[in-house]
């Protein structure tokens, strides 16, 4: 999280202060999985594609899917999650140069052209509509931020429950992860007592109490170690608040860029295309083209 606020043309300098953070994770209903006879969550992308397949069903015969594989909302904070995931970052560690130009890249966008082929994505656009879709048995699986895990609890409760649980963005063969982002303190120019005040205050905030208080109360996650392992002593019989606090020492953040946001909107955009029909390869080089220009700037 304290990477989250480094800028790397000043050195790595701190220019921000984290206040907590939040990353995105694979949410699925187990009872729809294990029907499907998956016992576990899907732990690459070919098999995350083939559980999305064999997740969807056409219940009434009417050769139109009732459940889908996927809830899909693309997000640029879950894009970025799943280039990241497949070893291709939107963007070096710097923000100096593409980090999806190569074949773990192109991978992910055919991974999602053939979900799409097959027919298991559910678009769910609009605020809530992929959570709604998840509680109501519509969908399978989602991608979720974790302060949304206590409101896909509470909606999967009201609508009667079923087993459901929380895993790593498909990884394959590399080491799980988790792409952190949240807010952050920032102080103003002043004069140097309230900006020493200003500085004091914050650090107060990251103390472990207040960390803590602040997790337990936003659902985000919590800025300090100390912290985690109390969350984590709350939430022993509730798995699916505990995995995200397990990925914590994979945490990472993309870089702190004036062009990040519109670097992640690009590649959203490319996946939104190859998912309406445009080929991979193509996709991939319209990405690749559209960062490139915003690097260049």
């Amino acid at each position: 999280m304290l990477d989250a606020n480094r800028d790397p043309g000043r050195d790595d300098a701190l220019v921000s202060f984290p206040v907590g953070g939040e990353g995105t994770v694979l949410v699925f209903n187990a009872d729809r999985l294990a029907a499907a006879g998956y016992l576990t969550p899907p732990t690459s992308w070919p098999l995350f594609r083939e559980v999305c397949l064999v997740a969807t069903v056409d219940r009434d015969g009417d050769r139109q899917p009732d459940v889908f594989g996927l809830g899909f909302a693309p997000r640029p904070e879950f894009v970025s999650a799943w280039f990241r995931s497949r070893g291709a970052p939107l963007l070096t560690p710097d923000g100096a140069a593409v980090g999806f130009d190569s074949q773990p890249g192109l991978r992910m966008f055919e991974t999602l052209a053939e979900s799409a082929q097959g027919g298991c994505l559910y678009r769910t656009p609009g605020l809530n509509a992929d959570v709604e879709a998840f509680s109501a048995g519509r969908v399978a699986m989602i991608f979720a931020g974790t302060s949304e895990l206590r409101a896909i609890d509470q909606a999967v409760k009201d609508r009667g429950g079923f087993r459901w649980g929380v895993a790593p963005v498909p990884h394959g063969q590399l080491p799980p992860s988790l792409d952190v982002r949240g807010p952050a303190w920032i102080v103003l120019r002043s004069t140097a007592e309230k900006q020493l005040a200003a500085w004091l205050f914050a650090r107060w905030f990251a103390g472990t109490e207040q960390t803590l208080a602040w997790a337990i109360g936003t659902g985000q996650l919590p800025l300090r170690a100390s912290a985690a392992a109390e969350l984590k002593r709350r939430a022993v019989e509730t798995t699916a608040y505990v995995v995200p606090l397990d990925l914590l020492p994979a945490a990472s953040a993309e870089p702190l860029v004036p062009y990040w946001p519109q670097a992640a909107e690009a590649v959203t955009r490319a996946v939104l295309a190859v998912v309406a029909g445009d080929p991979a390869d193509a996709a991939h080089r319209q990405a690749l083209d559209a960062v490139n220009r915003l690097i260049a700037r």
